[in-house]
This record gives structure tokens, C-alpha cells and sequence, in this order.
């Protein structure tokens, strides 16, 4: 049968229906479901897939399937539905571990799904890259755990490359999990030991300051779990009552882990401000995070039953809230490449043969469209911060590059030039941007260019807000649930549903009123990951 172009062949095995697509000789669609009807749904990430008419060869035996294109070969179990991908001459890139596909019925927020998870046999000859932006100081993804999910911190690309020349685009657009299922835990008290050698938890130092100027206090802490909302004026009683209750403080905590098993450990630290850990003197984890943005580090290492392993870990808060947590994970029993989403209704991932990098990120574009080439000026240095609270405090920036000729092309304007009751409007503070004609003029004056924040976000009562309440265009299960912005204004809000046709236009139509007619270069679109769960 076809398939958006290309060739399909159906196997009904392992209660479901499974599908092998082809859409060139090298891309490749590998779809499980119980429902017929799930392989003919709309695709957001391969949505725009050109196929070709393929030539594809079926040989059956031994209980198998071979498909085989000019490219490559794909193998089927014809009792498992297990998929192998070969190479033109047989040798195997990627084999689906066997019973490693799995649909386990849930419920998730009142809709009836499943879980869906797709598993692979670990090459042990290959590094694993992509899965997009996850600010953790990784290349090799290989042997860590990812959360896949859009958020402040991270960036998602469900696109996993093989230095073995291949890569799998995973189909499906809900929270999804790469490697180890099993929940981050803290580490058991008993397997801690204070600087004495005594089980129980380690030595914490507690110092006014961030950096370890005056010791407060020492003591035994059977795990590191702190996370306290900022801006509170009584004394923070879970960390010390005689630590300031604001200002700066840092902590020192000192001692061993005792591993239960031999292998490779997964340290997570949590965090704010700055934070250090050491392993047997090696330094594993070094970051700093600003006060409201608290983010993940991660750390590989390799411990060994019955041996007492040197931890220590500093910690330093200079600003806003306190948090700081320490979990892991211990060896997992099987090691396997494997990918997992919370809601689905099937399998669905595409495998791209190279065996070039290049010809991966081919099949790429093919199945999730070409990407424009951007402007010379936009490979440039972009002068960012937060945030620019004037037009002059930006034209100052500007003429300071200048004035010390460092080349840079691109400012960007942040968040907050509208006025604080007036989220969504677009409109500039006419107190802190009085001309934003004249200022959209005089960076360009100055050879520069200017990207600029949008929000997808509302407040009540403005214009903007009211023309998209009017047709239907906001989530307004926020205003209805009393959500209160943090920004500290008090106001409710509502963003806009952008998987509208009608309210992308509309929004298109309020910011080329508002900004782009100005002479706007370029676009921050922020907040492009709300938490609606209203």
C-alpha cells in the first residue's frame, strides 16, 4: 500500500497491527498500533515529508521478512513484529531489542492512552548526539537520562544521531523520556558517611557568604534536599536559624558513598547560584544558575561495591531563592537505547540511513522541511541580557561596542518594555521608550539590527486581549483557575492556543501592527513552552 508517497508494508503480529513505511531508499517509517486508524493521523514533527515512489524488494524466510531498497534492508520478525536495519549488504546498524516495543494502557489527565515505549539493542561501538538543547554539558548522550519536554531549560528536538551513520526521529509530540525509566532517588543515608567515617549522612559546613567566609555551623545531614521560595524574611529554619534569613550563604558538605553495586552511578544535582562536586578529588559537575531559573546538572561515575568513594559538594546562593537537591541513580540492570513517551496511541518513529552525517541530516529535512538559510548578519555576535529597562540603556550598549570597535551585529531587546499592566499588548512604556521609531532607527543608524520578545501571553482588559477572548482564541482555563502571574503584579492571564490557524493570523496581525511595521529585524518568541494544566 502507499503511505504519504511512499511505500507501506503491513504485518499484523504481537496483538496490532505493525507498518513499515518507506519514503525514499534510505528514510524509513517503523509504526505500531492497535487501531487502524492511528497510521493515517496528521504528523507534527513529519508533517511535511516529501516521498518518493520507491522500489522495494520483499523476500520472505526463516520466519522473516526482508525489505530491501538500493540503500539499505529491513528485517521483520514475522512472529515478534522485532525490526532489524541492515545495511545494502546485510550487516546491522540498529536492531529493535526483542520484546523492547511495549503499550501499557494509562489514563493521563482524563484522556485514555498508553505509554508508549520503543527499545533498542545497545551498539557498543557508537556515540549517541541530539535530542536538542538540554543545558547539561553534554555531546554523547550515550548512558544518560533525558527528560524530553519544552520548558525554560530546554530546547527539544526528538532527532537521535548514531556515529554509525543513522538516526531516529521520534513521532510524537507528548513528554517523552530517553534512557532509564526508573525515578531519580536520594541517596540512602546509610550509604553516607560524615568526615569521621560514620554512616548516616555527610558533614555539612553552613557559612555566611557565598563564598565560605564565616562558618555558622557544622553538622550531619543524611541527604541534600533544599528548596525554599525567595523573598521570605523569617529565618529559613530547614537549612540553619542562625543563617541569615536573606543575603548570601554557602555550604560545604564532606564525606564518602558506599556503593551497593559495582558500575556506573548517575549523579543529579538541582540547583541555583553556584554548585561543585567532587568525586574521589575529580571534579564531576561545575555550574552556576541564576537565583529564579534552578536547573539540573548530571554526573557519569563509575563506583565499586564495598568501596568508600571521597564526596564532597559546595554550594553557593548569592541571590534570590534557596535550592539545592541531590539524587541519583544506581547501575541499570540492562544497558539499551531506548525512547518512551508519556501519551500515545501507537509506536511511530522513522529511521534514517546515512551512512554519512550528512546524507542523516538529508533524510531530516526531508521528513520535517528545509530550514532557510539565515542572513549573513544573523551569524554575527547578538548582545543579549536581562533585561534592557530603557531605550537608552540599549543605545548605550551599542555605542560602547562601537566606541571600542567590537564587532557585534544584533541586540536584543528582552522582556518588560510594555507597561506592567499591559502584557500582550505589544505597546512600549512610554515612559522608559518614549520614540521606539526613532530608537528601532537609531540601532540601525548605528549598523546593528533588533530582535525583540514576544509573548503568546495576556492580560485582561487590553485590546489585544479582548480581540482574541472575542473569537475563541485563548486558554482561558487559566483566568478561570485564578492563576496569578509571577511577575508580581497580581494579574491573571491567558495565552493564546497557536495551534489555530485563526489565532497564529491574529497574533501575526497585532505584532506587524505593533512592531514589525517599526522596523523590527528579528523575533524572540518567548514563552513558546506555557505550563497550561488548567
Amino acid at each position: 500500500s502507499s503511505a504519504g508517497g511512499g511505500v507501506a508494508h503491513d504485518f499484523e503480529t504481537g496483538g496490532g497491527r505493525l507498518r513499515v513505511a518507506f519514503c525514499a531508499d534510505d528514510v524509513v517509517r517503523v509504526a505500531f498500533a492497535r487501531e487502524a486508524s492511528f497510521f493515517d493521523r496528521s504528523s507534527l514533527a513529519a508533517g511535511v515529508r516529501r516521498c518518493d515512489a520507491v522500489r522495494v524488494e520483499r523476500t520472505d524466510a526463516g520466519g522473516k521478512a526482508t525489505l530491501a531498497t538500493a540503500k539499505m534492508k529491513v528485517r521483520v520478525d514475522l512472529a515478534a513484529g522485532r525490526v532489524a536495519f541492515l545495511d545494502a549488504q546485510g550487516a546491522p546498524v540498529l536492531v529493535e531489542k526483542e520484546g523492547g516495543r511495549s503499550l501499557v494502557p494509562a489514563e493521563v489527565q482524563g484522556e485514555k492512552a498508553f505509554h508508549a515505549r520503543q527499545e533498542w539493542d545497545e551498539n557498543e561501538d557508537e556515540s549517541l548526539y541530539g535530542l536538542g538543547q538540554h543545558q547539561l554539558g553534554l555531546l554523547d548522550v550515550k548512558g544518560y537520562d533525558l527528560e524530553l519536554w519544552q520548558h525554560n531549560a530546554t530546547a527539544v528536538v526528538p532527532f537521535l544521531v548514531s556515529s554509525r551513520g543513522y538516526g531516529i526521529l521520534w513521532d510524537n509530540p507528548s513528554y517523552a523520556r530517553f534512557g532509564d525509566l526508573r525515578e531519580w532517588a536520594p541517596i540512602p543515608a546509610d550509604r553516607l558517611l560524615d568526615v569521621s567515617g560514620r554512616p548516616g549522612g555527610l558533614t555539612g559546613s553552613y557559612h555566611a557568604g557565598a563564598g565560605f567566609e564565616k562558618l555558622v555551623v557544622m553538622r550531619s545531614d543524611p541527604g541534600i534536599d533544599i528548596e525554599i521560595p525567595g523573598g521570605t524574611k523569617q529565618p529559613n529554619l530547614r537549612i540553619h536559624p542562625s543563617l541569615p534569613p536573606e543575603g548570601e550563604i554557602s555550604v560545604r558538605w564532606e564525606g564518602a558513598v558506599e556503593a551497593a553495586e559495582s558500575g556506573d552511578h548517575l549523579f543529579q544535582l538541582y540547583s541555583n547560584g553556584g554548585i561543585r562536586m567532587w568525586v574521589d578529588g575529580r571534579l564531576v559537575a561545575d555550574h552556576w544558575r541564576q537565583g529564579w531559573l534552578p536547573w539540573k546538572d548530571v554526573a557519569r561515575v563509575t563506583l565499586e561495591k564495598g568501596r568508600r568513594h571521597r564526596l564532597k559538594i559546595e554550594w553557593s546562593k548569592d541571590q534570590g531563592m534557596e535550592t539545592v537537591r541531590l539524587r541519583w541513580k544506581t547501575p541499570a540492570k540492562e544497558r539499551r537505547t531506548s525512547l518512551w513517551s508519556e501519551v500515545a496511541h501507537g509506536v511511530d518513529y522513522w529511521f534514517v540511513y546515512g551512512p554519512s552525517l550528512d546524507r542523516v541530516t538529508a533524510g531530516y529535512r526531508r521528513l520535517t522541511g528545509e530550514a532557510p538559510m539565515m542572513p549573513r548578519w544573523a551569524f554575527g555576535l547578538w548582545q543579549s541580557r536581562q533585561r534592557y529597562e530603557t531605550q537608552a540603556q540599549s543605545l548605550d550598549v551599542v555605542d560602547g561596542f562601537r566606541s571600542r570597535r567590537i564587532p557585534f551585529d544584533n541586540i536584543v531587546q528582552d522582556w518588560f518594555y510594555w507597561p506592567e499592566t499591559e502584557w500582550g499588548s505589544h505597546r512600549f512604556d512610554p515612559q522608559r521608550f518614549p520614540d521606539p521609531d526613532g530608537w528601532v532607527r537609531a540601532v540601525h543608524e548605528r549598523n546593528a539590527r533588533l530582535m525583540i520578545s514576544v509573548w503568546p501571553k495576556f492580560y485582561p482588559g487590553n485590546e489585544n486581549f479582548e480581540a482574541m477572548r472575542a473569537k475563541g482564541f485563548l486558554y482561558e482555563s487559566t483566568l478561570r483557575s485564578g492563576f496569578k502571574d509571577w511577575v508580581g503584579s497580581g494579574y491573571p492571564y491567558a495565552f493564546f492556543d497557536a495551534f489555530s490557524p485563526g489565532a497564529r493570523q491574529l497574533f501575526w496581525e497585532q505584532v506587524e501592527r505593533a512592531l514589525f511595521r517599526r522596523g523590527v529585524d528579528a523575533w524572540w518568541m518567548d514563552a513558546s513552552e506555557p505550563d497550561l494544566d488548567g
